[in-house]
């Protein structure tokens, strides 16, 4: 059973906080999350994995392209590692926990960050490291969680992610980390791989209805938003329209229907009818 202030949306039942009091379901997503982190530590365990996984440009340009994607799975060195595995499934689990989606904003990123980088930063030789794709799940949870919260809340998430532009802008434009890094000397920061990552991930957090719903205008009748109206009301011959049905528990309208021998009585109501609740058939509920 879905909490009582869930809002749902769309056929499938989903809501905007069905994931937000419980625990991360063991979807395919967080199974492919988790496989991620696994054959990143894996691929810095054999030093061969390293020289083939890595961004070369020269190799990459004699048409090596998958170093493109692979080049997040291998670092320099374990120190460095497992600050980015560490981070990134910290933050997996937040954004796991906000909405679908993360998976292929994950994977986006990945092949985005590693095209920034040969295309904007034509001084890089050399690129490991999965701090860009932890920008894209920073940025995918912290517009997730700007979206569905209100009030305070809100402002803070926007807030955090304003801090964190600027943050990778200043690298950027600088080459300089803004703040301490596990990187070893000679190594420097690339803030283009940053910046691709977080717009991919603020870019593909954006769930249209969500945001219709939490921006939206209300409709005064339903002092709700505006796509959420009432069912019509029941006629009944011989007698009065019925009330307009309540929301139930689930944020659904129930459908006012009669169940199977349900009949009108004297005085026009229904005699053993019942309310019918749409969630109770959606997977979900």
């Amino acid at each position: 059973m879905m909490p009582a202030h869930a809002t749902t949306w769309g056929r499938t039942g989903r809501t905007a906080h069905a994931l937000r009091l419980g625990p991360v379901r063991l979807r395919g997503s967080t199974w492919a999350l988790a496989a991620i982190v696994v054959a990143a530590v894996l691929a810095q365990g054999h030093p061969a994995a390293v020289s083939v996984l890595e961004f070369d440009r020269a190799r990459i340009a004699a048409g090596e392209w998958w170093r493109l994607l692979t080049c997040h799975l291998v670092h320099y060195g374990w120190p460095h590692t497992l600050a980015d595995m560490a981070v990134f499934a910290a933050l997996a689990w937040v954004a796991q926990r906000r909405g679908h989606g993360l998976i292929w904003a994950v994977l986006v990123a990945a092949a985005a960050i590693g095209a920034a980088v040969y295309a904007w930063a034509p001084g890089t030789t050399a690129y490991r490291g999965m701090s860009g794709v932890d920008a894209t799940v920073f940025g995918f949870a912290a517009v997730r969680m700007s979206v569905q919260d209100a009030g305070w809340k809100r402002g803070l998430w926007l807030a955090v992610l304003a801090l964190a532009v600027g943050r990778f802008v200043f690298e950027t434009a600088t080459g300089r980390p803004l703040l301490p890094t596990s990187l070893p000397d000679g190594v420097a920061v690339v803030g283009v791989a940053h910046l691709a990552g977080l717009a991919v991930g603020c870019v593909g957090a954006v769930p249209t209805h969500e945001v219709m719903l939490a921006f939206g205008p209300r409709d005064a009748e339903t002092n709700g938003r505006r796509w959420f109206r009432p069912h019509a009301s029941v006629h009944v011959p011989g007698g009065s329209p019925g009330p307009t049905a309540a929301p139930s528990e689930c944020g659904v309208l129930p459908s006012t229907r009669p169940g199977p021998g349900s009949l009108p009585g004297p005085s026009g109501r229904l005699r053993r009818g019942r309310t019918r609740s749409p969630c109770r058939r959606r997977r979900g509920c």
